[in-house]
C-alpha cells in the first residue's frame, strides 16, 4: 500500500511496523503447527500459544495506532491509484473465491454501504 510513497519518511515507518506484525503472526502459525495434533495441550503450551496472540494483539494495535499512512495515501495518491490499492486490499486475487473478502464484508454493510462498496470496486 505504500509503494507509490517512498520518498516519505511515515511510509517506510509503516513498512517496518507492518513487518513486525507479519513476524507476531508468523509466530503464533508456529506456534500451532507445533502444537496441533498433539493429543493433549497442556497448560503450559496453552499459556506460551496465548502469549504469542496477545504479542501478536499488540503488534496489531500499534501498527494501526501509531502509523497513520492513511491520510497521507489521500494527500500524495491521486484517484486512480487510490482505488487500485482498494481493490488489492478487497480482492484476493490468489484465493479460489477472488471476492471472498467483500462478501464477507458485505455481511456487515449497510445498504447504502454496499452500494458505495459496488460502485468503489466495479469502476
Amino acid at each position: 500500500m505504500t509503494s507509490f510513497l517512498s520518498d516519505l519518511p511515515q511510509a517506510r515507518v509503516n513498512e517496518e511496523s507492518h513487518r513486525r506484525l507479519e513476524q507476531r503472526l508468523e509466530e503464533v502459525e508456529t506456534c500451532m503447527d507445533e502444537e496441533i495434533g498433539r493429543a493433549h495441550v497442556i497448560a503450559r503450551t496453552q499459556r506460551h500459544l496465548y502469549g504469542r496472540v496477545v504479542r501478536l494483539q499488540i503488534a496489531q494495535d500499534d501498527h494501526l495506532e501509531e502509523e497513520f499512512v492513511l491520510p497521507l495515501i489521500r494527500e500524495q495518491l491521486n484517484e486512480n491509484q487510490q482505488k487500485m490499492i482498494v481493490t488489492k486490499m478487497l480482492v484476493d486475487e490468489e484465493g479460489q473465491s477472488k471476492s471472498w473478502i467483500l462478501d464477507w464484508l458485505s455481511r456487515h454493510l449497510t445498504s447504502k454501504e454496499r452500494t458505495l462498496l459496488k460502485t468503489v470496486t466495479s469502476s
